[in-house]
């Protein structure tokens, strides 16, 4: 399974029909989850590729108020804690004052099989 996937399976129930690969289409409405792959480091041994990976996973998420951000981002902690192949790397609170809107940024590695 893709660390892609398992991001996905992971956040699909916190904001259902609002959580989108890469990004969100132009007209979504707030609150809203964008999730992608930033980088993948390749396990490797002596004897070569092990066949597994660690995939860095960002997680953006966007709404117009900073307490529902705070939120969603305990959930979203919460529920990736739960997943054993994968663990919190960073964490970044953000904000566009000309726009009114809010965003946490949130990294995860994913250790995933055959990419």
């Amino acid at each position: 399974m893709t660390a892609e996937t398992i991001a996905y399976n992971i956040l699909k129930d916190i904001l259902p029909d609002k959580v989108f690969p890469i990004h969100a289409a132009q007209a979504t409405s707030y609150p809203f989850i964008v999730y992608g792959r930033i980088s993948t480091i390749v396990n490797n041994t002596l004897c070569g590729d092990t066949g597994y990976s660690r995939a860095r996973i960002q997680v953006d998420i966007k709404s117009d108020t900073y307490k529902e951000v705070i939120a969603l981002a305990v959930q979203v902690r919460g529920a990736f804690s739960s997943n054993e192949s994968a663990t919190m790397d960073n964490r970044n609170d953000l904000s566009d004052p000309e726009n009114n809107t809010y965003w946490i940024t949130m990294d995860f590695s994913i250790f995933e099989k055959g990419i």
